[in-house]
């Protein structure tokens, strides 16, 4: 199984999408890292999406035989990796609101 895993951490590295490979619980991951963003306007959740497309097309790339049995585990990776990052961008852009939202109103 496969996951993608996004962190709140801005990680240098040679590629700005893909920050680390892990293995959590037996579980391969991608850190994607979004400390550099703006996750309170729609260009910031943009390219974190980007970043999360991109780092779980790496993930499931990796291995992947070409024929079509392949083809279709590539597919079903995709999907679990996106499923599993939708749930951490939008607590992360819900934390991220509030945190914009606490720093006006203590204005």
């Amino acid at each position: 199984m496969r996951a993608l895993l996004i962190t709140g951490t801005l990680l240098a590295t040679a590629s700005p999408c893909l920050a680390a490979v892990q293995l959590v619980n037996d579980v391969e991951t991608r850190s994607v890292g979004y400390a550099d963003l703006d996750l309170t306007t729609s260009a910031g959740v943009d390219r974190l999406n980007r970043r999360v497309d991109s780092a779980a097309r790496n993930l499931c790339d990796e291995g992947m035989r070409l024929d079509l049995e392949g083809q279709r585990a590539k597919r079903r990776c995709l999907d679990g990796a996106r499923a599993d990052a939708n749930g951490q961008i939008s607590l992360a852009v819900a934390r991220a609101t509030e945190e914009r939202a606490t720093a006006f109103s203590g204005r």
